[in-house]
């Protein structure tokens, strides 16, 4: 789960991304919680599936993105959300997964560019976009 930028401006849009990944496939879409925050417009943007083959394992699964738009300034957390995923642990078998994501807050600013967060203006334009992942599952055994 992340939060770009990491040094959010009131009224701009922040997004957020939520990776979740299983091994080999998904057998339905994960089903992930709808959220809202106080005094923050959010709305889902897409979701696209994503593959990844880790250590000889093939992962299948979705990629979650929000917008979220703070309309004031102050202490924002997004937290309690949980993501129910059906995946093909053993083909054709399959399992349930229930899992909670980590809580995420921040702090926006009404100022354009934070001294906190970065040195100058044009470096917080360059940050990068790339997602971590939230959480994988493994079905090897004794892996949580």
């Amino acid at each position: 789960m992340m939060l770009d930028p990491p040094c959010v401006v009131v009224r701009q849009a922040a997004t957020l991304w939520i990776e979740v990944l299983a091994p080999n496939y998904m057998m339905a879409p994960p089903k992930l919680v709808d959220f809202q925050l106080r005094n923050a417009l959010t709305r889902q943007l897409r979701s696209p599936n994503e593959s990844e083959e880790r250590d000889g394992l093939t992962y299948g699964g979705v990629r979650f993105e929000f917008a979220i738009h703070p309309q004031e300034p102050g202490s924002y957390a997004i937290s309690g959300l949980t993501i129910v995923i059906k995946y093909a642990a053993d083909p054709p078998a399959t399992r349930e997964a229930t899992l909670t994501l980590p809580r995420i807050a921040f702090q926006p600013s009404s100022r354009m560019w934070h001294p906190i967060c970065s040195p100058s203006p044009l470096h917080a334009v360059c940050r990068s976009r790339r997602p971590s992942i939230a959480r994988r599952i493994s079905s090897r055994p004794g892996m949580p």
